[in-house]
C-alpha cells in the first residue's frame, strides 16, 4: 500500500513530538541550571539553538503555542535578558510542548 501524504505529514508531526519533548528535557535541565545560579551567558547559545529549531518545525506542523514560545525565547536569549526572564520562558515553552504531546 502507498503512504498518502497525509500519512506521512502524521508520522513527521510524531517525529516533531517526540524532538520536542527530547528538547524539553534539555530546557529543563538549564533551567535548573538557572535556578542554582548558572551564569546565563554560556547557555544561550544552547538555548537560542533549541528555541531556533523548534519555532521553524512547530509552525510549520501546526503547533503554533509552541512556535510562538520558541520565537519569544529566541529573542530573550538574543538580547541578553536577565536569568529569571530566560528561564521563566524556557519554563513556559516546556509547558506548551508537554501540553501538545
Amino acid at each position: 500500500m502507498t503512504e498518502t501524504f497525509e500519512q506521512r505529514l502524521e508520522q513527521m508531526k510524531l517525529r516533531f513530538r517526540a524532538r520536542a519533548a527530547a528538547e524539553a528535557i534539555v530546557l529543563q535541565t538549564i533551567v535548573s541550571d538557572l535556578d542554582n545560579g548558572a551564569p546565563a551567558s554560556p547557555l544561550r547559545a544552547d538555548i537560542k539553538r533549541i528555541a531556533h529549531r523548534l519555532a521553524g518545525a512547530a509552525g510549520t506542523f501546526g503547533f503554533a503555542g509552541i512556535s510562538s514560545g520558541a520565537i519569544d525565547l529566541e529573542t530573550l536569549a538574543s538580547d541578553g535578558c536577565e536569568s529569571d526572564r530566560l528561564a521563566a520562558a524556557c519554563r513556559r515553552l516546556v509547558q506548551d510542548i508537554t501540553q501538545a504531546a
